[in-house]
C-alpha cells in the first residue's frame, strides 16, 4: 500500500511498483493479480515509525506475519482458474509453499 499509493520505493527491493508492474505485463503479455493485505492504521503507523528507526541508523522491529499464506492460496486459484501454470513472478525469490497443488510452476523472478 505504502509504495502503491504513496509512491514510496522502501520496498522496491521486494517487489514492483504497481505502474511498471503493469507497463511490463502490456509490453510481454500476462496476468495482474491483486490482493489487498488489509493493514490496519496502526500497521501502517507501525511501519512508517521503522522507517523513520532505519533512518536514524536504529534496527527497526520486524514485521509480524500476517496471514501470507492465505492469500498465497486465493491468488494460487485465481491463476489456476486463468489458466497459468508456469510462471515468471516480478518479485524477488520468494518461498511459496503447495503451488504445485494448484498446477502452478515459479520458472523465474524478474527483479525490477
Amino acid at each position: 500500500m505504502l509504495s502503491d499509493l504513496l509512491h514510496t520505493d522502501r520496498h522496491s527491493a521486494r517487489s514492483w511498483p504497481l505502474p511498471k508492474s503493469m507497463a511490463r505485463i502490456a509490453q510481454e503479455g500476462g496476468v495482474l493479480v491483486i490482493l489487498g493485505a488489509e493493514a490496519s492504521g496502526s500497521e501502517l503507523l507501525a511501519r512508517v515509525k521503522a522507517f523513520e528507526a532505519a533512518d536514524k541508523g536504529l534496527q527497526p522491529e520486524g514485521a509480524k506475519w500476517q496471514g501470507t499464506s492465505r492469500r498465497v492460496g486465493v491468488g494460487s486459484q485465481i491463476l489456476k482458474t486463468l489458466g497459468v501454470g508456469k510462471m515468471r513472478l516480478l518479485s524477488s525469490p520468494k518461498k511459496y509453499h503447495a503451488l504445485g497443488g494448484f498446477g502452478l510452476e515459479v520458472v523465474e523472478y524478474v527483479g525490477e
